[in-house]
């Protein structure tokens, strides 16, 4: 294969730029709802992409078969030749031959369908059994194992596998209004089916939780003194500024040029926020890019300051900064685009417990669930909410929601905890591509005069 790869490379000459990436996916899903198996698939997904540049005009191809990748190279130049360009020239990178393999503990491609489908049929019950107030459940496990191989006009081959595995478990409880409840617990691993086993006190917790989130009674609606959990945390800092750390929106929205201009304040010297696929053991991490760009790690906030955002070759050059790595696509069947890897806010030097200490009356929000942003205005759901009262976590609430102003909510963010956790379930969306995997993390964090949903 990579002879005719090469060869196909060639058959391109003309081109400024030229990439092909061929992809290999395996994916299972299986779920239960209820008292049923709900659905259950496996499938198998092959293809592959050219993107070449020309005078500045971009061609893209995708296809599902590898016959005729000289014709599909061909193909990619004429329609980069029908785009009017503006002479762009990529910034070079060092061309690269590397082989990154999958360290997998144990496979979950190796695990027998029965097996898998049992140990859900046993969470399930386990929930739905706990008791008769829990009306429903979901019970859902999905993994897939990504093989690619990227070549360029440069000289770049290199070969990546990926493999990301993902439990969800669910117990729904009507509360005194008949409104359904959630109560959810993730388990999400990279390289190991035994992550997943043994996890019966778990179903036993989220049920428990279920019946208490529903009988909680409601959060008021207010501003107060919040303290965020990690998971909370890292999903807040990709959603509500990590995108608007990415490039190609900064680029394509000139005002925001002068909202986001490195060198400003953007919290206390205490917030420091970085992305890297170089962090080891998440969603997002990645030796190389889709346009075989080394993955770096990059701050975006340093000591308070603004002081980098995310760059795919074409965004470095267009903006006069640095390929960071972070040119991502989520199949082949696309071209790649600026994208997160691994973002977080880095621990500070606080405890909980000194976190806690001063509040009269508060709110600490565990785990997202569900949240939009909107510019620089956000709303994030908690999947668990408390009281503060007095320095001591209290009773639980229902239904907290944060919302508020992006900036405002950095700067008023006036303690980081020295503890670190990460929400890797997740898959980000952007146009088209979703769900890309990434992950998100950090510490808890304090944030003051924080607007929260609720009653």
């Amino acid at each position: 294969m990579r002879e005719r790869i090469e060869a196909a490379l060639k058959a391109g000459s003309e081109a400024d730029d030229l990439t092909i990436r061929l992809e290999e996916i395996t994916s299972t899903s299986i779920s239960f709802q209820k008292d049923e198996l709900d659905s259950l698939a496996n499938g198998k997904s092959v293809g592959g992409s050219v993107r070449a540049l020309l005078n500045g005009g971009w061609g893209f191809v995708s296809f599902q078969d590898f016959d005729n990748l000289e014709g599909r190279v061909r193909q990619a130049i004429e329609h980069a030749k029908l785009v009017s360009g503006d002479n762009l020239k990529l910034p070079e990178i060092p061309p690269v031959v590397d082989e990154v393999p999958l360290k997998a503990v144990r496979h979950p491609d190796d695990v027998p369908l029965s097996e898998k489908v049992g140990l859900l049929r046993n969470y399930n019950s386990i929930i739905m059994g706990y008791d008769k107030k829990i009306v429903s459940t979901i019970v859902r496990m999905d993994h897939f194992h990504q093989k690619s191989t990227l070549a360029t006009k440069a000289g770049s081959y290199i070969t990546q596998q990926k493999l990301k595995l993902n439990m969800q478990l669910v117990a729904i409880v009507p509360d005194e209004d008949g409104r359904p409840q959630n109560a959810m617990g993730l388990i999400t691993s990279m390289d190991n089916y035994n992550t997943v086993a043994g996890k019966e006190k778990l179903c036993e917790d989220v049920a428990r939780k279920g019946l208490e989130i529903a009988a909680a009674p409601l959060a008021r609606a207010g501003t107060y003194t919040v303290i965020a959990d990690p998971e909370l945390t890292g999903v807040f800092i990709h959603e509500a500024f990590g995108h608007l750390s990415e490039s190609d929106f900064i680029y394509e929205n000139p005002g925001w040029l002068d909202i986001l201009v490195l060198g400003k304040r953007m919290g206390r010297p205490i917030l420091n926020v970085a992305d890297g696929g170089t962090v080891q053991g998440h969603a997002g991490t990645i030796k190389y890019d889709d346009e075989g760009t080394p993955a770096t790690k990059t701050y975006l906030i340093k000591d308070g300051i603004l002081t980098g955002r995310l760059h795919s070759r074409e965004t470095a050059v267009k903006m006069g900064e640095r390929p960071t790595g972070n040119a991502r696509t989520v199949s082949y069947a696309f071209p790649p685009i600026v994208r997160m890897t691994n973002t977080l806010v880095e621990p500070g030097g606080a405890s909980l417990k000194e976190m806690l200490a001063d509040i009269k009356y508060g709110i600490y929000a565990v785990k997202p669930h569900g949240g939009q942003t909107n510019f620089e205005q956000f709303t994030f759901g908690a999947a668990e909410g408390f009281e503060i009262v007095d320095g001591k976590i209290g009773r639980r609430l229902r239904n907290v929601a944060i919302s508020g102003n992006l900036f405002r909510t950095l700067e008023n963010i006036d303690m980081i905890a020295s503890d670190i956790g990460w929400e890797d379930h997740g898959g980000c969306g952007k146009g088209a591509q979703v769900p890309l995997p990434v992950g998100c993390g950090g510490p808890h964090i304090r944030i003051q005069e924080c607007i929260v949903g609720g009653a």
